[in-house]
């Protein structure tokens, strides 16, 4: 016979029932009701003891079981239980003898599904009964089996399940809540939810409750929770209203998610974007500062006030001593440092704490942990009185040169992580860029102080001069004139400056050499060397105005010539004037020439040529 224990609809035209009773007059009045009833075909197999049935039971399949409380091997409401711990799935009606119903009753609520008194059963009433035990059996299975997939389902969760009574008594949880908290299930259905709810958050809940009431579930919020050891933690989630069949407030359930961790994870990115906001902020000041100290201060606060340091300074290293001097203070400093000598020297304890240990390393410590770390004994006492619990030291470089350290102090231990540490690296690294700079800055400004000193000394010089003097730039632009030149051309310095050279001396617009004219620029721009060249200018007028022109270089540090200095000498009155005396002279050799044979009158020609040559020669060398 088959084994299966499913239940067969009642409707069907047999149905397998299984009577367990030792007498024989109730068995063969009960499958003579069984053989009368219209309802279905039944078929009847015995057993006239609890063993026997129990047997049959093992190696068939039947739809409902008769059971007799009073047989030889077993009596009352324990002979039931012996059946149900071999057959818990099986429909059973009892058949008592016993006029107390209370049996009846009673077997009922231990799992039959019925109880019929003997002597008190026709039928109808049986057939009815097998039916009813048949259904009700069924409709048991079904709840039994959507429990059991709803159980699974419920412990398979990774989320956390909570139901609680209306006062506020849990009554069931699922896996997951029970290892959120660390309580057994027994132990957690002894509480309310408020005895695991801080009591802060009392006042809060009781407005979520209100909510609950009004819509049917609350909006997603979070709280915190407490688990059996006491400590405390994030959660979220989100609650539902329970009603009965009669529409009436039950209960409530609710989804709970602990939300440590992302909590940390939130923490963490608002702890590195505040350090985003301190390098932001660092990188406006270090534009707009250009001294050291005041950069200091500045960045100090920054620190402290954007990053939520409990206490930051900068401290630079005395060359002589190798102590560290305190530069810049901000934050709750309350005379630790006064209280305290640092160092750079590691030959001395001073010397041997994190900034000296940062400097030595030629990089940073970090003491992520003041009140254990042996590193810290010399100043831990007054650093934890201060609310210091973790501390960072970062060296600082001007030229590639330790120079000190920016000191940081957190009220978090273990604050100092991987990612804040590589930041904090990169604002050493740009306070180390800002002084460099600074340093750089107030070197040109010196040498800018010394150039403008020196310009005014040549340019006091040049002024003095009666020569025209003009600079050019490589577009043979003029960059620079003086009143010599000016008052040559006829011009303001301010109208000159920004023309080309051939525009103001030629009146042309484009370059002399390019209409055959020898340039001394071109040549110094060509050569790289200073040239000498008779030039003919024209006024404005076009008239010619003869002059002497001498270019020299002006090089860069790389020896490339980046413009060129120019003086002009107008020579137009040598030049008549040579004229006129070569013209002298020639007339004068030609009569010379027309004298020949008279001595006397040779000699005073000769003399008049020879002192006309000499005030030539002279003239030339003016």
């Amino acid at each position: 016979m088959n084994n299966n224990s499913e239940i067969q609809n009642p409707n069907s035209k047999i149905l397998r029932i299984l009577l367990i009773e030792d007498n024989p007059g109730d068995v063969r009045l009960i499958k003579e009701m069984l053989s009368e009833s219209k309802m279905a075909t039944f078929d009847v197999e015995t057993a006239d003891r609890l063993s026997s049935g129990l047997e049959l039971i093992a190696n068939n399949r039947f739809d409902v079981i008769l059971l007799d409380l009073g047989l030889p091997d077993s009596q009352g409401l324990s002979t039931l239980t012996k059946l149900s711990e071999i057959k818990p799935e099986a429909p059973v009606i009892v058949l008592t003898g016993f006029k107390d119903e209370s049996v009846g009753v009673q077997a009922v609520k231990e799992g039959a599904q019925d109880y019929l008194i003997k002597g008190q059963v026709d039928n109808n009433l049986l057939a009815h009964s097998i039916k009813y035990a048949i259904e009700r059996n069924k409709a048991e299975e079904a709840r039994w089996e959507s429990e059991v997939r709803y159980r699974r389902l419920h412990d398979s969760m990774t989320d956390c399940f909570v139901e609680v009574a209306m006062p506020g008594e849990i009554v069931d949880v699922n896996r997951s809540y029970l290892e959120m908290l660390g309580y057994s299930e027994e132990e957690i259905r002894k509480l309310r939810y408020q005895d695991i709810t801080p009591a802060r958050w009392h006042e809060f809940e009781q407005k979520i409750i209100v909510q609950v009431m009004t819509q049917g579930y609350s909006d997603v919020y979070e709280k915190e929770y407490i688990r059996k050891d006491g400590t405390i933690f994030p959660v979220e989630l989100r609650t539902f209203l329970i009603k009965n069949e009669k529409g009436e407030n039950e209960g409530m359930w609710a989804i709970v998610r602990d939300i440590t961790e992302r909590k940390k994870a939130e923490e963490r990115i608002a702890r590195l974007n505040k350090l985003y906001s301190i390098m932001s902020k660092v990188n406006e000041a270090i534009v707009r500062i250009r001294n050291s100290e005041e950069l200091f201060n500045e960045v100090c606060r920054i620190v402290v006030e954007d990053g939520m340091f409990r206490m930051v300074w900068i401290g630079i290293v005395d060359p002589d001593t190798l102590m560290v001097k305190p530069a810049a203070i901000y934050g709750h400093e309350d005379g630790y440092l006064k209280e305290k000598l640092i160092s750079a020297d590691k030959s001395i304890p001073e010397g041997r704490g994190p900034t000296g240990t940062a400097i030595q390393n030629r990089g940073y410590f970090i003491c992520n942990d003041i009140e254990n770390d042996p590193i810290m004994i010399p100043w831990r006492d007054r650093a934890l009185k201060r609310g210091y619990r973790s501390s960072a030291a970062f060296v600082l470089k001007k030229a590639g040169k330790i120079i000190g350290t920016i000191n940081v102090y957190s009220s978090e231990a273990y604050f100092f992580q991987e990612e804040e540490v590589k930041l904090l690296i990169t604002l050493a690294d740009d306070i180390s860029y800002a002084m460099d700079s600074i340093e750089s800055e107030q070197k040109r400004k010196k040498a800018e102080e010394v150039l403008q000193k020196s310009e005014a000394f040549i340019r006091n010089i040049l002024e003095s001069v009666e020569e025209g003097f003009i600079v050019i730039d490589r577009e043979y632009g003029i960059i620079s004139a003086n009143k010599a030149y000016s008052n040559a051309v006829k011009m303001p310095i301010e109208d000159i400056i920004g023309k080309h050279c051939y525009e103001v001396s030629h009146h042309v617009n484009k370059p002399c050499y390019e209409t055959g004219e020898d340039c001394s620029v071109k040549h110094v721009f060509e050569t790289g060397e200073s040239h000498v060249i008779t030039h003919t200018h024209f006024d404005k007028d076009r008239n010619p105005v003869y002059v002497e022109t001498r270019a020299y270089p002006i090089k860069d540090a790389s020896g490339i010539v980046v413009s060129a200095i120019e003086t002009i000498q107008d020579i137009t009155e040598k030049m008549t004037a040579d004229k006129e005396i070569k013209e002298r002279v020639r007339e004068l050799e030609e009569f010379y020439k027309m004298a020949v044979g008279r001595e006397l009158r040779m000699k005073e020609l000769k003399k008049q040529i020879n002192n006309l040559e000499e005030e030539l020669k002279k003239y030339k060398k003016s």
